[in-house]
């Protein structure tokens, strides 16, 4: 499959919302520190390998922190566009 199908593929949305609303979830619950792809992927009942297959080690953290911010600066440049 190629990438642009699979970004889009339904399958891949579901379990990346999973995995991430998932970690979200378990940092309410456990400081980042101690949360573990194990506990994760329990969670989300889904396999290392399909954890795996969407993100690397650290990836996931920094992959949410990117679109937030990228979310912000967006909204910003749209306050400061409007106001001029």
């Amino acid at each position: 499959m190629d990438k642009s199908k699979k970004k889009t593929d339904s399958r891949v949305i579901k379990t990346r919302r999973c995995i991430e609303e998932t970690f979200l979830k378990l940092l309410t619950e456990v400081p980042f520190e101690k949360l573990t792809t194990t506990r994760l992927i329990k969670e989300c009942m889904i396999s290392k390998g399909t954890f795996y297959a969407h993100y690397l080690d650290n990836d996931l953290a920094e992959q949410l922190i990117d679109r937030e911010l990228k979310f912000f600066e967006n909204l910003l440049f749209q306050r400061f566009q409007n106001e001029r």
